[in-house]
């Protein structure tokens, strides 16, 4: 039987559309002259915070050994590995059990997509706000076209 995805047309629809404003404004964020990210005063510890989250998000994720995984964590590999070199961020990730199962690394997903969306709205930053709203939209692309 086939697997019916629980996402309606709208929410894959907004999820793409999502997905073209992380490109928008990851290349508009890239194209600073100065080569900084875009964090800036109190918001330091913000990018650290949230850095953390993705950098344990990854962390879990590579480490995911259940069968047929490497298709579902591969892309969200690339994404998180991009989201931290736009960020700066440099750190490792904290050591946590890997998801086994599919279901287990959506459900991580999901917490790092609210994380970051919470993230944007607490950005002193309105560049900073941009890029973490949209690295929260890719993560919901990506999980709404996860097989």
């Amino acid at each position: 039987m086939p697997h019916r995805s629980p996402l309606s047309r709208r929410t894959v629809v907004v999820g793409g559309l999502g997905g073209l404003l992380v490109g928008g404004a990851v290349s508009a964020c890239g194209s600073q002259s100065s080569g900084t990210t875009p964090a800036a005063g109190s918001d330091t510890d913000l990018v650290d915070e949230v850095g953390q989250a993705i950098a344990d998000t990854l962390g879990r994720i590579r480490a995911a050994r259940g069968a047929g995984l490497r298709p579902v964590v591969r892309p969200f590999a690339r994404l998180h590995d991009a989201h931290l070199k736009k960020l700066g961020w440099s750190g490792s990730a904290r050591r946590s059990g890997a998801p086994a199962t599919r279901d287990d690394v959506l459900a991580d997903e999901r917490r790092l997509q609210a994380h970051l969306a919470r993230a944007a709205g607490e950005a002193d930053s309105g560049a900073l706000a941009q890029v973490l709203a949209s690295m929260a939209a890719a993560i919901a692309q990506q999980v709404a076209v996860t097989p």
